[in-house]
């Protein structure tokens, strides 16, 4: 047996305790979303809420990268921290 040995099950536990917080945290306090970050978290969430209105918006960022967003806040909800993962 080495000297250095280590418990795996407390150190899962806690990379998912720190892994989950990361997630549900508030990003209000934690990063300053500013300039065309908030156009294009917009653009997305329009998106998503209703496609129709896509042909309508004006993006300065490629498309498919919107929809992409778009289709990433359905699946994991409207936060902030989607797009940066």
């Amino acid at each position: 047996m080495s000297k250095f040995s280590v418990n795996w099950i407390p150190a899962f536990f806690l990379c998912l305790l720190l892994g989950t917080w990361a997630y549900v945290a508030p990003l209000k306090n934690a990063l300053n979303i500013g300039g065309d970050d908030k156009f294009e978290l917009c653009n997305a969430q329009l998106v998503e809420r209703h496609p129709e209105m896509a042909v309508k918006l004006q993006n300065d960022q490629p498309w498919l990268h919107t929809l992409i967003v778009a289709r990433a806040f359905a699946i994991l909800g409207e936060n902030a921290a989607v797009p940066r993962f």
